[in-house]
């Protein structure tokens, strides 16, 4: 799974793509992370109440309208707990919402197929990585970023992995 974020991450930077972490209090350190924030002159990672929902900072949400972007992936730990909730409240407020469920894992397996259908039911996108890295390299009109995006899809397509969203 770090190689799959460390593929993630270089992608975005290629593809121009903002990350943006929401890391529950308490738990903001940078050590343990399997990704970094993108441009460190642009505020990247926010904070929010354990108990709160992701979208309660305001600061966050106003910093990814600021970038003027309509889509959001959503990834991170868990996906039958803060990932899904995440998602759900961000479709409301207007993003075209994705999941990226292999960079998803759950905290019960038993509820990942829950999860995955409950996203479905409100038409939010559940989708592999490897999808994700195809869709970011067609984007790309440089030729450069896109063969360098087309050798980051290759890894992630050797790597294997899950195959279904399950």
């Amino acid at each position: 799974m770090t190689e799959q974020f460390q593929r993630v991450s270089r992608a975005a930077n290629l593809a121009f793509v903002p990350r943006y972490f929401a890391v529950s209090q308490g738990e903001s350190s940078g050590e343990m992370w399997l990704s970094t924030p993108c441009e460190k002159n642009k505020p990247r990672v926010f904070g929010f109440e354990h108990d709160r929902p992701v979208w309660s900072n305001k600061d966050l949400l106003n910093a990814m309208r600021k970038e003027g972007r309509d889509q959001l992936f959503v990834c991170g730990f868990w996906l039958d707990d803060v990932v899904t909730a995440a998602a759900l409240e961000a479709q409301p407020i207007g993003f075209n919402t994705h999941v990226i469920v292999d960079l998803s894992p759950s905290l019960n397996v038993e509820k990942r197929r829950l999860s995955i259908d409950r996203l479905n039911q409100y038409c939010i996108v559940p989708m592999p990585l490897q999808n994700l890295l195809y869709e970011w390299t067609a984007k790309t009109d440089d030729h450069i970023r896109r063969k360098a995006l087309e050798a980051i899809w290759t890894e992630q397509q050797q790597a294997g992995g899950p195959r279904d969203i399950i």
